[in-house]
């Protein structure tokens, strides 16, 4: 009887903590009142810091799996596996071959890509998948196969191929954007087959996420790369490398093209960076940009000085635009039927996709239009407020260093006057490979003269 009063009066007792917990006192402040005092972690940078937090030990500073480890934990069990086919020790499990059954219609993320230009059909290309290795294909697409299919990180997310020799193709590996599902990367890998054999490289084993790399188009051993722990740079194609800045989360890298040694960065939270010593130190280029957070990043291959970025803000994204080689930066006004485009699909509170999904390109011919977007991709054409003349004109953009234009004698005009319904049309004329332009030629009725002797 002692013994079931005692339970009873326990029973009790715990029921009524249980009652005090589910149902606080009218003055109790409700719980999604409360203020934490922990720091909040909304942010894909504070995302990454929390998960390398939870596998550092109380009594050390960072996680200790050594450099590496991944590697030789694979090694060590390829050699074990070996070993046991060596010594008949294998044991079958029933199965003799796996076969893939679909869906083959899903795809995943792919954040490398290159077009193979030994290839004049250019249906050749090289696919870097965010968890699933690098893939080939030799008709644009419709079949695929897997080319590193013994890489001990799978999270294939960079591919830099070098222009001075195509077989040379530098691959980085890691996710460094913050995503819940993002693999972490080991460093780098190097074929020197056009990506039929991979070599990792050792050297780059503390590199952590690597988001981008360059190669010197004149030289396959310089590479610059841009990693969440850095910017490093090798001379000798990978066998060394140096840490040329310590600013972390870099997440975009682009060279100017035609100049190597002029380069820019960009830093989750900062904005852009520049070199003009083709990597080797970075001072800030960032003015008129702030507040910013993830930034991509092109230039105008038509203009070198004029860059664009397509940056993530909170809920309210921005097109920025350099027209000085990234001294200053001023904002697009970016709007879709009169209406300001949320090209990063941020609609809602944050709803923002821009830390993710976020892209930019320059158009190969006009320096005023671009490509970009994030869920969904756009196109637009930078417009200026000056009133348009409505004829046609001939702009200086470089070609007086090789070519000069020589006006007919008593030429009645030095403009292609069309009238005003041509709107002030841009007319391009193209020089170099793969370049061309329409050829106009004008005849004279029979008997007539064009003024211009035979000869």
């Amino acid at each position: 009887m002692k013994l079931l009063k005692l339970l009873f009066v326990v029973t009790t007792f715990c029921l009524s903590i249980l009652i005090a917990v589910q149902f606080p006192h009218p003055d109790e402040k409700p719980k999604n009142e409360l203020k934490s005092s922990e720091p909040a972690t909304d942010g894909p940078e504070e995302f990454i810091k929390f998960h390398k937090e939870i596998r550092t030990p109380e009594d050390a500073t960072s996680p200790q799996y050594k450099n590496g480890f991944l590697i030789s934990e694979l090694r060590s069990a390829q050699l074990t596996a070996q070993a046991a086919r060596k010594n008949g020790r294998t044991q079958a499990n029933g199965v003799l071959e796996w076969k893939e059954r679909g869906p083959s219609n899903v795809p995943g993320r792919t954040r490398g890509l290159l077009v193979d230009p030994a290839d004049p059909t250019r249906n050749t290309w090289l696919a870097g998948s965010a968890s699933g290795g690098v893939w080939k294909t030799i008709n644009a697409g419709n079949s695929w196969v897997l080319v590193t299919p013994y890489l001990s990180n799978l999270a294939t997310t960079v591919l830099a191929m070098a222009a001075s020799n195509p077989n040379t193709i530098y691959l980085g590996t890691g996710e460094g954007f913050g995503n819940i599902d993002g693999v972490q990367g080991n460093g780098m890998y190097k074929s020197t087959d056009r990506g039929q054999n991979w070599v990792y490289l050792s050297t780059t084993s503390n590199f952590d996420d690597v988001n981008r790399a360059i190669v010197d188009p004149n030289n396959e051993n310089i590479v610059v790369v841009a990693t969440n722990s850095g910017i490093y740079k090798t001379t000798n194609g990978g066998s060394n490398w140096t840490k040329v800045s310590n600013l972390t989360f870099i997440q975009d890298l682009k060279a100017t093209p035609g100049n190597f040694n002029i380069q820019y960065s960009t830093r989750n939270g900062v904005g852009v960076l520049k070199s003009i010593n083709a990597g080797d130190t970075w001072t800030l280029s960032n003015a008129g940009m702030n507040p910013v957070l993830r930034c991509e990043i092109d230039i105008s291959p038509v203009k070198t000085n004029r860059i664009f970025a397509s940056c993530e803000n909170g809920d309210t994204p921005k097109i920025l635009m350099s027209d000085d080689a990234g001294v200053t930066w001023s904002i697009v006004n970016l709007t879709l039927n009169n209406v300001p485009l949320d090209f990063l699909g941020g609609t809602q509170a944050n709803d923002g996709q821009g830390w993710y999904d976020n892209t930019i390109a320059c158009d190969l011919f006009d320096r005023d239009v671009i490509y970009f977007g994030g869920i969904n991709l756009f196109r637009a054409k930078l417009e200026s407020a000056a009133s348009t003349s409505g004829f046609y004109t001939l702009e200086d953009d470089g070609y007086s260093a090789f070519m000069t234009l020589t006006n007919f004698t008593n030429a009645t005009n030095g403009n292609f006057d069309v009238g005003n319904s041509a709107s002030g049309i841009t007319v391009e004329i193209r020089f170099g490979p793969t370049r061309s332009q329409k050829a106009h030629r004008f005849l004279v009725p029979s008997g007539a003269t064009s003024g211009v002797a035979a000869a």
